[in-house]
């Protein structure tokens, strides 16, 4: 019976980390579904949506620098960036023969963004309005699809990395929590959204993230 027991650990740990990584998805859409309804009703981030808009912008107009920085890491988040990535990194985890984990990947990166299309047609929230505006979008406004989406992405990316080369996945780890921060705020900075937009999308992208870790564990085999 000796033989079995380290397979027998493993199992357990692989559960415990499936079971703790649906607990935090769930707190984080729980998360989400509050901040929905509290900007639904204009009852959350009120204050700080308004002030922010008023002077981030204006902010970027005043300085060129700024505003050139701001949009060339804005664009990190485009869909077209971000689905090419998702396509090719399901292309490599295929050629790997990992297609359960492929699966997972295109499934956590690429619903995800379809989730983030469709909750923006169910609240359909206008986005901010201004007289010069230094971005345009033609989609609603929560939540923001470059939030949610380089959180997808990045979050995914990690998971990918630490589990095949353990150390090299956590050295690159701050990069990756790093670079949804700054598309964020840059979404923020350009007037393309709100402040409760963005959080809105860190909120589903890290629910989709933390799931698919979870869904990818329990598939896991070695």
């Amino acid at each position: 019976m000796k033989r079995f027991a380290p397979n027998t650990n493993w199992d357990d740990a692989r559960r415990f980390r499936a079971a703790v990584l649906t607990i935090i998805s769930l707190l984080l859409a729980f998360a989400f579904g509050l901040t929905a309804a509290g900007v639904d009703d204009r009852r959350l981030f009120v204050e700080w949506d308004g002030w922010i808009k008023e002077h981030w912008p204006e902010h970027a107009r005043q300085h060129p620098t700024l505003l050139t920085l701001a949009l060339g890491v804005t664009h990190l988040g485009d869909s077209e960036v971000l689905i090419a990535l998702s396509v090719l990194v399901g292309v490599i985890l295929i050629g790997r023969r990992e297609r359960r984990l492929a699966a997972v990947w295109l499934a956590t990166t690429l619903g995800g963004l379809k989730l983030v299309d469709v909750l923006k047609i169910v609240y359909d929230r206008p986005r901010p309005e201004f007289l010069e505006p230094l971005i345009l979008e033609p989609t609603k406004s929560f939540p923001s699809g470059h939030a949610a989406g380089t959180t997808l992405a990045c979050g995914m990316l990690a998971y990918l990395l630490i589990r095949a080369t353990y150390r090299a996945g956590w050295f690159v780890l701050p990069l990756l929590s790093v670079l949804p921060v700054l598309v964020g705020l840059t979404r923020i900075y350009l007037g393309a959204h709100w402040l409760s937009d963005v959080v809105g999308g860190w909120l589903v992208g890290g629910s989709c993230v933390a799931g698919g870790m979870a869904l990818a564990e329990i598939l896991r085999n070695h």
